[in-house]
């Protein structure tokens, strides 16, 4: 098959399907393709919270808690849906691979608040180390080391990775009333203890 390299870019998702039929194309000139019996091409996508009633809210936290945590104030993203783009079939591993599906980090604080967070769940899922989670495109680390080695929190829990108290002990804490999360500042920001390595999206 000839060598033709493509570039794709956000603006170019439209054309997508008809150039993968094309390179479907070429490629079926050299070999067969069997269909896999088993395929659904149907993607059932990610629930918006802020696009739902009350009572549609309501339902979702009822059904899996995970839409009751508020990882995203500005843009009123949950950790449900945060961790749906992680999963999700193609794969997310970068910061703005979860933007781009779930606009966590798009509002007016640009990601200030939440950030921080939104890398630890990628560590997390994804079983990353912390010098491996990138913002975007290869190179660009979003954190570039600790700014505390060892020692404990205050309340005798053992430091990891430079994590600060906040992100360790006082997670932020949602509390939901008919599906209105309300917000409790008590949980800080989460990112005083990580060093956030400057990038450009």
């Amino acid at each position: 098959m000839p060598s033709t390299s493509w570039a794709l870019n956000p603006r170019a998702v439209t054309g997508s399907v008809p150039l993968a039929r094309y390179v479907i194309g070429l490629m079926l000139e050299h070999e067969k393709f069997e269909e896999n019996p088993d395929f659904d091409p149907h993607h059932k996508g990610i629930v918006s919270f802020a696009e739902c009633t009350p009572e549609q809210q309501a339902e979702l936290i009822a059904q899996d808690p995970d839409y009751g945590e508020m990882i995203c104030s500005c843009e009123e993203v949950t950790k449900a849906e945060i961790l749906q783009a992680i999963h999700n079939p193609l794969g997310v591993s970068t910061m703005t691979g979860i933007k781009y599906r779930t606009r966590a980090m798009m509002g007016g604080c640009q990601g200030g608040f939440c950030q921080m967070k939104i890398e630890h769940f990628i560590e997390q899922e994804l079983g990353t180390e912390p010098e491996n989670v990138r913002y975007s495109r290869q190179g660009s680390w979003v954190l570039t080391g600790n700014m505390r080695e060892g020692g404990e929190l205050s309340d005798g829990t053992e430091r990891r990775c430079g994590l600060s108290a906040a992100a360790q002990v006082l997670p932020q804490r949602w509390s939901c009333k008919a599906g209105h999360p309300q917000h409790d500042h008590s949980g800080a920001r989460g990112d005083a203890g990580r060093h956030p390595a400057p990038v450009h999206p």
